[in-house]
């Protein structure tokens, strides 16, 4: 029974994100939009009503994404469960172009040299891998003139992290379709707000909201979304990352979810420049991020006068989910009265196997984000740059 109104529910909420939508035209140019709310992700005018389990109830409590949360909704509440139309295949990788000529399983991690902006804590971060821990960092400046990683193509435990690319992909597939891309049309309306169930899954870390809609990436189908999930990362470059399993669910059978620092780093930069999905949308996810409440990590470590937007994603042990502590942000500078100062830089950092240690890691990244941030002030930014 309670599959039953699960599966009318993700249908439905499909709806919502069709109407919302309302089969916006074609990406390939900016004058072929609609440009009011209606037509990309506008709100609906009821809520989104379903109560859901966060990935972090607080910045020291953990609701790990593990955690099963019944909805209270109840099958009456559900008109009807509605029949999908449209090709629904996806591709699988032989068919899929990859953009940018490497696939996954061809990219290597690369280590190489502590300088740069994170030469101040590299001590600290090997001493901590010494222990088993893993971990993985990415930064560049968002001129794009400096760049900088360790371990930066390594594949990670992302956690909630992986929900910046469910973002992408919905306003990929969902409110900025393609001529090309299968119809999702099941007819009825939902009561809810595509925005409103975005911004849960990214500003409060909900894994409720990230499941449904890998589900309606799927037009009701959470593992045909994960295989389009999974096509949009290799199409945009994402190379690293892939869904393996749905939030709350401790089955491993098919994988876990991955990315890797530059993967990450890749994503704030194509939203910064505008090149994810296009501008407008870019913009949209950006604002998205930027109203993030979960900020104990990277953004605590800023200095007044910065701000960001940012994705963070935790497991703590016990869970058999592995012990994780990430955190990636773009950081916004203040602008000077020469207007000369680059206007920020994005930052990630990635832990794995951390042996229980989050609280430490927390800790660790916070500590990180402070020195990059005195790094960047400093001006030896404009003197080196590479790859570490």
């Amino acid at each position: 029974m309670r599959e039953k109104w699960v599966t009318a529910g993700f249908l439905l909420l499909s709806v919502a994100m069709l109407s919302s939508c309302d089969r916006v035209k074609e990406r390939s140019s900016g004058s072929d939009y609609d440009q009011s709310e209606t037509a990309a992700d506008a709100l609906f005018t009821d809520t989104w009503q379903t109560e859901i389990g966060t990935e972090s109830g607080t910045e020291t409590e953990y609701n790990p994404d593990n955690e099963l949360v019944e909805s209270p909704e109840s099958e009456s509440e559900v008109s009807e469960i509605i029949q999908e139309s449209g090709d629904t295949r996806i591709p699988d990788q032989s068919e899929t172009e990859h953009k940018h000529g490497m696939l996954p399983e061809e990219t290597e991690s690369r280590e190489g040299e502590t300088s740069g902006p994170f030469s101040s804590v590299m001590d600290a971060i090997q001493k901590r891998e010494t222990s088993g821990e893993k971990w993985a960092l990415a930064y560049e400046d968002l001129n794009g003139k400096d760049t900088y990683g360790y371990r930066e193509n390594e594949k990670m435990q992302s956690a909630s992290v992986i929900k910046l690319f469910i973002m992408g992909a919905v306003y990929r597939y969902i409110c900025y379709p393609e001529k090309t891309d299968p119809v999702i049309n099941f007819g009825e309306s939902y009561s809810g707000q595509l925005r409103d169930v975005i911004e849960k899954m990214i500003t409060v870390s909900d894994n409720d909201a990230a499941n449904r809609l890998v589900e309606a990436l799927g037009q009701g189908d959470f593992d045909t979304g994960k295989k389009r999930l999974n096509q949009f990362c290799r199409e945009e470059g994402y190379t690293n990352t892939s869904l393996g399993r749905r939030f709350m669910a401790s089955d491993l059978s098919e994988g876990d979810n991955y990315t890797s620092a530059s993967d990450v780093r890749k994503f704030y930069m194509d939203l910064y420049e505008g090149r994810l999905v296009n501008e407008e949308a870019s913009g949209k996810m950006l604002d998205i991020l930027k109203k993030q409440t979960l900020t104990s990590k990277i953004p605590a470590g800023l200095p007044e006068g910065y701000f960001s937007g940012n994705k963070t994603g935790e497991m703590p042990d016990g869970y058999g989910l592995g012990c994780i502590e990430n955190d990636s942000a773009i950081v916004f500078a203040p602008v000077t009265e020469d207007e000369k100062t680059s206007p920020g830089y994005i930052l990630v950092a990635l832990s794995n196997d951390l042996n229980g240690e989050n609280e430490q890691a927390q800790a660790q990244i916070r500590d990180l984000s402070e020195k990059v941030t005195s790094w960047y002030q400093s001006g030896e930014k404009n003197e080196t740059s590479g790859q570490q």
